[in-house]
């Protein structure tokens, strides 16, 4: 069948979806993120940041068989997905890619930073003839839910509860937004912020998030957890604790619920994104580095 291009539409979130579980059949191991972390995306407060009415949609029929999107609210980070069946049309999504979402560095230099599959050598062969270079992999991390931590030795003050049972907006503001050092004081809920620095904002699974208590009744810890049964992936956004308690075993004590509860779910694989500080806890929390996927980025002198 012919193979049509078009652009996105929000007819098209939950086509995407379907998409993703097509790659997840194909490849558990290669592809296992991808869903989970679409339908996180979709909840971000700037979501209608990431231009993605440029987004670019290949389909077969009725089927999606590969999309270009950005992977965030800034221009330059660009993520290619296809299908492997269909990967002669790399290189046309590629040249898309680059007219609709090259970004700007900081030396003012037009970029874009993509991933390759490793499995999949034609998308390496063409980043290579394109002038791309490989760059710093990824911070995307894994871990098999299988193999449980110690349990944590959490002092008794401190009470671990679902988001669902305690969920407050305001005290999950103030913990965000001190543990992710943004400036002043937390806002009100109606207030105009900027949509990027809007953590507290999220629809998160509640059910399955986990707030520590500390012995004020503030948020010393939250973990968001968003799940998919389809493709039994779970992801970690964010994971933090308030600097008070410091050392106290709050990231841990979170680390073991999340693992409670993906073992309660099923889930196969969870996945993370850490920061550059956070990859040591991660790293001692048993995840390890996607090994998957390469990094490639094309810098223009002009």
């Amino acid at each position: 069948m012919t193979t049509l291009f078009r652009k996105y539409n929000d007819r098209d979130q939950m086509k995407i979806c379907e998409f993703f579980e097509t790659l997840y059949d194909y490849d558990h191991s290669a592809y296992g993120n991808l869903k989970v972390m679409w339908e996180c995306m979709l909840q971000y407060p700037s979501y209608p940041l990431f231009h993605h009415e440029e987004n670019g949609i290949w389909e077969v029929g009725d089927r999606i068989v590969g999309i270009v999107h950005l992977s965030g609210p800034w221009l330059g980070e660009v993520n290619i997905d296809i299908h492997p069946n269909y990967v002669e049309l790399y290189e046309e999504m590629l040249s898309y890619a680059e007219k609709r979402f090259a970004g700007t560095n900081r030396e003012g230099k037009r970029y874009i930073r993509t991933r390759s599959g490793k499995t999949l050598s034609q998308m390496s062969e063409v980043l290579a003839r394109q002038d791309y270079t490989r760059c710093e992999g990824g911070r995307l991390y894994k871990r098999d839910v299988s193999a449980m931590m110690e349990t944590p030795d959490l002092a008794k003050q401190f009470q671990v509860k679902t988001l669902s049972e305690v969920y407050d907006f305001t005290k999950l503001n103030r913990l965000l937004w001190k543990a992710l050092n943004y400036a002043g004081e937390p806002p009100a809920y109606d207030d105009d912020v900027y949509l990027p620095i809007k953590q507290a904002w999220f629809d998160y699974q509640k059910e399955i998030s986990t707030v520590i208590l500390a012995p004020d009744g503030s948020y010393a810890g939250f973990c968001g957890l968003w799940y998919d049964k389809d493709t039994q992936a779970a992801y970690i956004e964010p994971l933090v604790r308030d600097s008070l308690y410091k050392n106290q075993g709050i990231g841990y004590a979170l680390m073991y619920e999340t693992l409670k509860r993906c073992k309660e779910l099923n889930v196969e694989s969870l996945f993370a994104v850490p920061d550059e500080s956070a990859v040591d806890f991660y790293t001692k929390a048993g995840f390890r580095h996607n090994v998957n996927q390469d990094y490639w980025i094309k810098k223009w002198s002009t």
